[in-house]
């Protein structure tokens, strides 16, 4: 070869490596946008990834699409928010503002420190391809925050021990059908419907369930097991548990004085079900179509059994009563009922 073409050849190399180089760079180390997310929050978009850098709150941001908020702007990263799949929230920021990620349709993963204890309104609606987030210090999950979220499977909060450690509010899963698995460490309260419809949820893991609210995990079939019997007793509410086809166990708080209305409502699942003494009240259609229990016994303490509780039993069914007072009020019932 002619020191020409070794020339060339070399020059050539030199260009190709600066390509990767720059490549590189542009897809690891250099930002391609930055900005301010807060008043001591900056942002950055490294290659596909928005990391939230510096501390305190987030700026809350509108909804692009429906005007809400008027007075608020669209998130600086919008125009750019389907390069996004992944997002790392850095030590020292403390809530997540409201529509601040909404609608990335390409985001995948969320990371955030532990100093992040606040996921707001809409945070991550409609983030389709979004399958986790992992936050070990969030403890509160603003209304319809993952609204949307059909992908997500997996939602890891707080691991650390706290009084009334994590709250979920209202709708804050609203249509997140893939979600599997939910875990924290300390203490939860479930306000209504937080969960409802979330078809895949096998798994919820908690020390204590503080106050389960109205249909907050109605319509989730797939879930197994759920620690009731650590719950505080006179926050059980309407619905709780309705259509939750693959419960098989389940052991009221002590405590208990009712049975809330459609409480299992649909539960077919269900075989085995423990009622605590102290209890009083079985309200309608709170075991209607739980065709799967074999034998319930009914505490000497219940004065009121409702109409329809039992609705959908059949004869090969068991009820056993251990106050007959209450024989009347299960005239209408149709599965087999015992004294004792």
């Amino acid at each position: 070869m002619t020191k020409t073409k070794r020339m060339i050849l070399f020059a050539a190399c030199g260009v190709i490596l600066l390509g990767v180089l720059a490549a590189v760079l542009f897809r690891f180390v250099i930002p391609k946008e930055t900005g301010i997310c807060g008043d001591t929050a900056t942002y950055k978009i490294v290659g596909d990834t928005l990391y939230i850098e510096g501390s305190g709150e987030m700026h809350n941001y509108r909804d692009p699409d429906s005007g809400a908020h008027r007075k608020l702007e669209d998130a600086p990263w919008w125009e750019n928010r389907n390069s996004i799949r992944k997002i790392v929230i850095g030590e020292g920021i403390v809530t997540l503002g409201f529509n601040a990620f909404r609608e990335m349709e390409n985001l995948e993963t969320v990371e955030a420190a532990d100093t992040v204890d606040a996921v707001h309104w809409w945070t991550f609606e409609d983030c389709t391809s979004l399958v986790s987030f992992y936050g070990p210090g969030v403890i509160w999950v603003f209304p319809e925050a993952f609204k949307g979220c059909v992908s997500l499977k997996e939602f890891v909060g707080a691991t650390g021990d706290g009084f009334l450690g994590s709250q979920f509010d209202e709708h804050a899963f609203h249509g997140c059908v893939s979600l599997e698995r939910v875990e924290m460490q300390n203490t939860a309260v479930f306000y209504d419907s937080a969960f409802e419809g979330c078809e895949s949820l096998r798994e919820v893991t908690c020390s204590l369930a503080y106050e389960v609210g109205k249909n907050s995990f109605a319509d989730c079939s797939s879930l197994e097991s759920f620690p009731l019997d650590r719950c505080r007793a006179d926050t059980i509410e309407n619905g709780a548990f309705k259509n939750c086809t693959s419960l098989t166990s389940i052991q009221l708080p002590n405590g208990a004085t009712e049975v809330p209305i459609n409480f299992f409502l649909g539960c077919t699942g269900l075989t085995e079900v423990t009622l605590p003494e102290g209890l009083i009240s079985i309200e309608n259609n709170a075991f209607a179509g739980c065709t799967g229990i074999e034998t319930l016994v009914i505490p000497s303490t219940v004065t009121e059994v409702h109409e329809s509780a039992f609705r959908g039993w059949t004869a090969e069914q068991t009820i056993v009563v251990t106050d007959p007072d209450i024989l009347p009020e299960l005239a209408e019932c149709e599965a087999n009922i015992v004294t004792q």
